[in-house]
């Protein structure tokens, strides 16, 4: 998870903030939250990396779920969870790209 913030602080331009990090169970299921501290909101997402029906390719397949403001909270307990649904992976999926940053990903790397 994390969020795109890029408001200007002192000079500074405060880009994605990377929130977590978590792999699915055998059923293709996960949970993830995060938080962090701005001075203003954040526009969190969600990447999914994945090689669903993808051959050979050494790369990763990347869809972006972008979370919507009424799913943010100020603080850090939301009082609600939000779901993201269902997506099949396995066909080209519109906004998809191709990332190779995390390929060698395990669940102990975090």
């Amino acid at each position: 998870m994390e969020s795109d913030n890029n408001v200007e602080e002192s000079g500074i331009i405060d880009d994605d903030d990377f929130m977590n990090y978590v792999i699915t169970d055998e059923s293709g299921n996960f949970n993830v939250s995060g938080s962090e501290v701005e001075i203003s909101g954040i526009e969190p997402y969600v990447n999914i990396f994945h090689k669903c029906d993808d051959g050979m390719s050494p790369c990763q397949r990347v869809l972006r779920i972008n979370i919507p403001k009424s799913a943010t909270v100020w603080g850090e307990t939301p009082s609600e969870l939000f779901s993201i649904g269902t997506f099949e992976l396995a066909g080209k999926v519109v906004g998809e790209r191709r990332s190779c940053a995390y390929r060698n990903l395990t669940a102990d790397s975090f």
